[in-house]
């Protein structure tokens, strides 16, 4: 009996769950997140640097993300890596769970992801879109995010696991995610991402070359590019031809 009315109330749950969706007031037909995808199998590499400085960025098409202090600020960026800045937030939710620490990397990456793609998708009003997501998704007890090919598996605090599409709606489905690795696979080229420098290598050892970057804090692989935090600036390795 308890079993049968525990299965009730999650019915009632998920379907509750589901009518917040589209109360959002979503309106865009594209996507809210999207798992980057990139090739570095170019034989070519060239090295550009971004003159910013932050504690944590995030990358999609065109558009880069710098979260520095009490701030974050989304730029533009062209084919030689320039940047403009196009948007900043200084007081929002995200920010505040970030320096609370209440709030995981992969979770916090999630939450880059979805608000350069408010941004990308023109949508106005996109950091109280971003904090009405958050909430809907629970942010504050969200304590891990793992992307897949259009879906994000979300875990919470006592346990429980959400799926939701790129459209952000919840979906009963189980898939793969992406594994991270210190080292990227391309066709017959390998890139290992070490504490200071970039080695890209052929599988058969035919050739060999090291990047010294300087420290590396993060990396984000995006396209043909793999973009590094570093102490001073953000590097970025294009691998062209």
């Amino acid at each position: 009996m308890e079993d049968l009315v525990d299965r009730a109330v999650f019915k009632e749950y998920k379907e509750y769950l589901l009518s917040e969706t589209h109360s959002l007031g979503l309106k865009t037909q594209e996507p809210f997140f999207s798992l980057n995808r990139y090739d570095l199998s170019g034989e070519k590499v060239r090295v550009f640097s971004i003159e910013l400085v932050g504690n944590e960025f995030y990358a999609i098409e065109g558009y880069l993300l710098l979260h520095r202090g009490d701030s974050i600020k989304v730029y533009k960026y062209d084919e030689k890596f320039r940047c403009t800045r196009i948007k900043s937030m200084d007081f929002h939710l995200l920010i505040f769970l970030v320096k609370k620490k209440a709030i995981s990397r992969r979770c916090r990456l999630l939450f880059y992801n979805i608000l350069l793609h408010l941004v990308k998708n023109n949508e106005k009003k996109y950091d109280m879109k971003l904090k009405e997501i958050m909430c809907y998704m629970c942010a504050d007890w969200m304590v891990d995010a793992r992307m897949g090919d259009c879906m994000v598996s979300c875990v919470y605090r006592n346990g429980e696991s959400r799926v939701y599409n790129s459209k952000l709606q919840l979906v009963d489905e189980n898939f793969l995610w992406k594994k991270e690795k210190s080292t990227i696979e391309c066709k017959s080229q390998k890139i290992k991402v070490m504490k200071n420098c970039v080695e890209v290598s052929r599988n058969d050892w035919s050739f060999k070359s090291v990047f010294p970057v300087g420290e590396i804090r993060q990396y984000v692989a995006l396209e043909n590019s793999l973009f590094l935090l570093t102490e001073d600036s953000i590097k970025v390795l294009s691998f062209e031809g």
